[in-house]
């Protein structure tokens, strides 16, 4: 047996977000036909993946590619891979997009290269539980997705799982084979094609794996880089002289001549795997990291949620035009869906270029109008029929009070939630402000407040609006409504308040009108809730969200001693993000449970949990993110954020 196995995976996209449409038939030339030309050479043996959009734009470029792949497919030169019909975040959409995707994609594949493939390369490398049974319902056997951060919060993983085949578990009890990509790999691999690394050092990287029976990604990223720049970065290697695929031509020629390496395509390492009956069963997702996503930590979901030239709003525009087409059920355009698939493409809330941003704005108001999408009304006007209702303010505080929801504001704090109590679950503030000094831990001296707002604006200032409540009202509306309304004036703007508390569902909604004059780049969150420790059951804590599934994933917190949300960087403003695809966010024990509730279709916006053991006590908040920023922001100082519209609804239940 060889010492080392290894596969190929080139993934073609011509949707890549910073090469204008002008630019594809030059990207089809260079980096695409030297890879059919690669391909056919005897000693390589190369998979190609791509998504159906980019095998239908191919197609109408350039059809005698398409031609040419599916001979090579048909010939068993080349194994296709597939991922969709559009590179589809699946962790940050509905599970209905995902499956439409993917089917979708299928059909494209049929209809151009006469197969459908079992092997899928999980879009940006992005993964969820949730996606799991989706993707096996599709007809996928296996799925290819990246070792690296999968492994970072894994203590008790072997090592050697590194270089093996594993089942990846899913929701609901469901699996499918995992054959591990690897970012070192690939960008050494880059390296060396950019003529940055010489043959001997990239032979010597991988000698360096080789061991009995190992099975690892030689190359498994974008083939658009090679002998093409797609411009996104100042850092980009300059084109050689040489050719660089040339440079891998000469790769692939002293490969073949390793007796102690084989070539082998991705489907034949899950089969034997799936043969040999020896794949360890592996969860990839931990509290810590609950959605894994590829290479550096700049790679997190709010890169393609929150960031980008405005991803928060055109992610609103597509959960809008998807309320649309469930409404409409199965009378909807079944075009209408594959102009959904590829709205929600990732390329969009990269390094998109400004041409074709505005053609995509214009694409997305056109698809809207079509779907029948309709447009939240935002105003949060108080309902007719109401009426004052005596309240007294005692040191900055008063008390609203009704059968099931008891909530205490602090006027000098911006109306923030002082207490906030069901008494139909726990006599004890599920929520409130924990005070200075509770925590005898130095990072938590300070106050921690809830239903707060903070901006931070890099190298600048943070603002809040812990400011004082202006005009404040309370409101008696329907039987057992309560509204309370105020203002608050923050450093750059002012958010209206609009708070309503169900005294008969027992509910407590937050609506929040946020007119600010801030540029950008901000990290803007709100919504902020820090828990009450003394609340809930240390041991049995956890939080639990639907990630792009149809099952809710639960991540318990009995283990873990702490979950970062603090910037990567001066440059990455957002380390981990939920996808939160139903707007429902669960945090709670084994005995209760806060419900967290919005809607996606009015505001995008996404929320994080953040814990942290401190020894005798814990601390645990979570909030919700309108803006974060990374090297993909394109608002920069001076351009004002957008008239956010916030709203979340709480909920107190038992856990069951």
């Amino acid at each position: 047996m060889p010492l080392l196995r290894l596969y190929s995976v080139y993934h073609l996209n011509l949707a890549f977000s910073s090469i204008e449409v002008s630019e594809r038939g030059n990207v089809i030339k260079r980096a695409y036909w030297p890879l059919l030309a690669l391909a056919r050479k005897p000693y390589a043996k190369i998979a190609i993946e791509a998504n159906g959009y980019t095998l239908e734009e191919i197609n109408r470029i350039d059809p005698a590619f398409i031609v040419e792949l599916k001979e090579l497919v048909a010939s068993s030169k080349v194994e296709f891979i597939g991922s969709g019909y559009a590179q589809v975040i699946g962790p940050l959409v509905p599970a209905e997009v995902t499956m439409r995707n993917l089917l979708i994609g299928n059909e494209v594949y049929a209809a151009l290269l006469g197969q459908h493939p079992t092997v899928a390369y999980v879009d940006e490398q992005t993964f969820s539980m949730g996606l799991v049974p989706l993707y096996a319902e599709a007809g996928y056997d296996g799925m290819i997705m990246e070792w690296n951060n999968a492994a970072r919060y894994q203590k008790e993983w072997d090592g050697e799982w590194r270089y093996r085949v594993v089942l990846g578990q899913g929701t609901n009890g469901q699996t499918l084979p995992i054959l591990w990509n690897d970012s070192i790999s690939f960008q050494r691999f880059q390296r060396y094609a950019h003529a940055e690394a010489t043959l001997e050092e990239h032979q010597a990287f991988l000698e360096s794996h080789k061991g009995k029976g190992r099975v690892m990604a030689l190359y498994g990223n974008d083939a658009e880089i090679f002998d093409f720049r797609p411009g996104r970065y100042r850092t980009e290697a300059a084109l050689d002289e040489l050719h660089e695929w040339e440079r891998i031509d000469a790769l692939y020629r002293v490969l073949a001549e390793d007796t102690d390496i084989e070539q082998v395509f991705p489907s034949a390492l899950i089969n034997d795997a799936r043969g040999a009956g020896s794949m360890p069963a592996v969860s990839l997702v931990t509290p810590e990291q609950p959605v894994v996503v590829k290479k550096q930590e700049k790679y997190n979901l709010s890169r393609w949620a929150l960031t980008g030239r405005d991803s928060i709003t055109i992610n609103t525009a597509c959960y809008r035009i998807y309320d649309a087409l469930m409404r409409n059920g199965e009378r909807a355009d079944q075009s209408l869906w594959k102009d959904l698939c590829y709205a929600w493409d990732s390329d969009f809330r990269t390094h998109i270029t400004a041409d074709r941003f505005a053609a995509y704005r214009a694409f997305l108001r056109d698809l809207g109008e079509r779907a029948g999408a309709v447009v939240p009304n935002f105003e949060h006007t108080v309902p007719a029929g109401t009426r004052p209702r005596p309240f007294a303010i005692e040191n900055n505080r008063f008390t609203i009070e009704t059968p099931k929801v008891i909530v205490r504001f602090n006027v000098r704090r911006g109306l923030a939630l002082e207490e906030l109590i069901f008494p139909e679950v726990s006599d004890r503030p599920l929520v409130g402000t924990v005070p200075h000094g509770y925590f005898d831990h130095i990072p938590f001296n300070a106050d921690f407040y809830a239903g707060n707002t903070v901006i931070d604006v890099p190298a600048v200032t943070r603002i809040t609006d812990l400011e004082p409540a202006e005009g404040v009202e309370v409101l008696d509306g329907a039987e057992g409504v309560v509204h309370v309304i105020g203002r608050v004036c923050m450093e750059n703007g002012i958010v209206t308040k609009h708070i309503t508390i169900d005294g008969t569902d027992g509910s407590v909604t937050l609506a929040y009108a946020f007119d600010l004059r801030q540029g950008t780049p901000a990290r803007f969150h709100t919504g902020l809730l820090t828990f009450n420790p003394e609340a809930f059951d240390r041991k049995s804590l956890f939080y639990a969200c639907h990630n792009g599934g149809r099952e809710r994933e639960r991540f318990s917190l009995a283990a873990s001693a702490s979950i970062e949300c603090n910037p990567v960087s001066l440059h990455v403003s957002c380390s981990t993000i939920l996808g939160n695809t139903t707007g429902c966010l669960l945090v709670g024990d084994a005995h209760k449970h806060l419900r967290i509730e919005t809607d996606l279709a009015e505001l995008a916006t996404l929320p994080f949990v953040a814990f942290t053991d401190t020894g005798p006590t814990y601390f645990l908040r979570s909030a919700f993110s309108l803006a974060e920023f990374d090297d993909t922001t394109r608002l920069r100082e001076g351009a004002e954020l957008p008239d956010f519209r916030f709203r979340m609804t709480l909920r107190a239940a038992r856990t069951v």
